[in-house]
């Protein structure tokens, strides 16, 4: 079996890294994967060969068994390919579009770019939905195969990280306890409710990894409240996992979600985590093994957080039981294989 993947580009994004993800699992099991993508950003570095193509060389997959497809680009060079047309064609999922593009542009922009996303797809043979709610969204929308496989992390790689940090973060822990989050920082991030949270319990900083169009925003509102010291932004971080071991929490507070990586990210390393309850999160986790707040409530993340740091050690392994039971690449990669196996035996 001859795989191709096909990504925008090799940016350090949250479907550039799932898709490094498959592609391992599936040099494990042998398979012959390359990796085809259109714009010149390398961030990421994939084990296998990888080439920069044209978006409109359309010969270069014909050799291939499988072509799996992530994002807009990728989605829409396979359904305009008259090559592929006996190929085995899959596309990924990463968001329901018109939440993602409302977010950030508008209805009109949002509508426009989902009409034009769901033309791609109907070229393809089966969709790949990271969540039953995307299943359920996109099923009403599709006439195709439509499967559930969630995101999988293999094992995170430890990097030392930047003295001045640890040397920040350190102090910081001498007086608090550190509540932090890794994420593009955007409105749809709702962070607010976390400064929010810390005019509540002077015992708690927030330890931000990330920039975007929001932080300065935040900044502001942390002058305000005046909390200033207690709120650390460090910025973009290329290895910000790397920083999640001087977290005492986790927390993700945001309006909407695709599958949240930087979540399991989390429950990989067993961090006690403070989840917004949109139903992503509730299908993701149960309130065994993280604890929920309702959006824009301040009382209500603030008996969330009191119940997560009162029994910590139990939500610390239950997430963790959780991530290994459901969330690992290995489970993520076979399921993706027997999607192949299965279609192209038919």
């Amino acid at each position: 079996m001859k795989i191709a993947i096909i990504l925008p580009s090799l940016a350090k994004k949250g479907p550039v890294i799932v898709a490094k993800e498959i592609v391992s699992e599936l040099l494990q099991k042998d398979l012959y994967v390359e990796v085809f993508y259109f714009s010149n950003i390398v961030e990421v570095n994939f084990e296998c060969k990888t080439k920069k193509v044209s978006f409109l060389n359309f010969s270069i997959v014909e050799n291939f068994d499988v072509i799996h497809s992530h994002g807009i680009r990728p989605d829409l060079y396979v359904s305009l390919n008259s090559f592929v047309k006996d190929k085995l064609k899959i596309s990924t999922a990463h968001n329901i579009v018109y939440q993602e593009y409302l977010s950030n542009y508008n209805h009109f922009i949002a509508k426009v770019v989902e009409k034009l996303w769901n033309l791609a797809w109907r070229k393809h043979d089966v969709l790949i939905c990271l969540t039953s709610i995307m299943e359920s969204y996109y099923s009403k929308l599709l006439s195709k195969e439509i499967i559930i496989i969630n995101n999988g992390r293999g094992l995170l790689k430890e990097e030392v990280i930047d003295n001045e940090d640890l040397k920040l973060i350190c102090q910081l822990k001498e007086r608090y306890s550190i509540i932090g989050t890794a994420c593009v920082v955007n409105k749809r991030k709702g962070l607010h409710q976390v400064l929010e949270l810390l005019v509540e319990d002077e015992n708690l900083c927030f330890l931000l990894i990330g920039d975007g169009s929001e932080l300065n925003n935040l900044k502001v509102l942390a002058d305000n409240y005046g909390i200033n010291e207690r709120f650390i932004s460090l910025g973009y971080r290329d290895n910000a996992t790397s920083y999640f071991y001087l977290f005492d929490y986790y927390i993700i507070s945001s309006f909407s979600e695709g599958l949240p990586l930087s979540l399991l990210e989390a429950a990989q390393k067993g961090i006690p985590s403070l989840c917004s309850d949109i139903n992503i999160h509730k299908e993701l986790f149960t309130d065994k093994e993280v604890v929920f707040f309702k959006l824009n409530n301040k009382i209500s993340i603030q008996d969330a957080f009191i119940r997560l740091k009162d029994r910590e050690n139990i939500f610390r392994k239950n997430i963790l039981h959780a991530f290994e039971k459901k969330y690992t690449r290995s489970i993520m990669g076979e399921r993706y294989i027997k999607v192949y196996n299965r279609n192209l035996k038919e």
